[in-house]
């Protein structure tokens, strides 16, 4: 037997009887499943590859330059902020949907816990200073985007190889 296109969300990581022996049944993603989309606008690199952050979660860091807007991925809420000097910040965020984000090396002089995002809104932009205290360590300039969602813009952030290039629909 086997199962194709399958787009149930109830069916999504059950295990399934074949036969005699036990199979789990691997899904694919599509926009309907996943509201969510990267945080900038354009196509970047993909600079470090899948990585826990301070918020546990996984993420991954985005070639993205100093000054570039950073956007929000889904309809959310800043949840926790961390200042590592200069505004230069660690930003978790929870979605409508329950899922949780991390942006860190945030360049924003007034984001505050409970302020609310739109998807595609801009939260701040890339900082350009490379802190190495509290909550956003860098040796670099980039973005760094954690979420609980393995897919974020039809791209698996815990599989993604290194220098791919992604597009965001943000």
């Amino acid at each position: 037997m086997e199962f194709k296109n399958i787009m149930d969300k109830k069916l999504i990581g059950k295990i399934f009887l074949l036969g005699t022996s036990f199979s789990v049944l691997s899904y694919f993603v599509t926009s309907e499943t996943y509201a969510n989309v990267m945080p900038f606008s354009g196509s970047t690199r993909v600079t470090q590859t899948a990585h826990a952050d301070g918020y546990g979660l996984r993420a991954i860091d985005l070639g993205l330059g100093a000054g570039t807007p950073v956007l929000a991925p889904a309809n959310v809420t800043v949840i926790a902020t961390c200042n590592a000097g200069n505004n230069h910040r660690a930003i978790k965020l929870k979605a409508d949907d329950g899922t949780f984000y991390s942006l860190i090396h945030v360049y924003s002089t007034n984001i505050q816990k409970g302020q609310r995002f739109q998807q595609g809104e801009r939260i701040g932009t890339v900082a350009s200073d490379k802190p190495w205290n509290k909550c956003a360590k860098s040796t670099g300039i980039h973005l760094h985007f954690g979420s609980s969602s393995p897919v974020v813009d039809n791209v698996n952030i815990r599989s993604v190889r290194l220098n791919t290039v992604i597009q965001s629909s943000n």
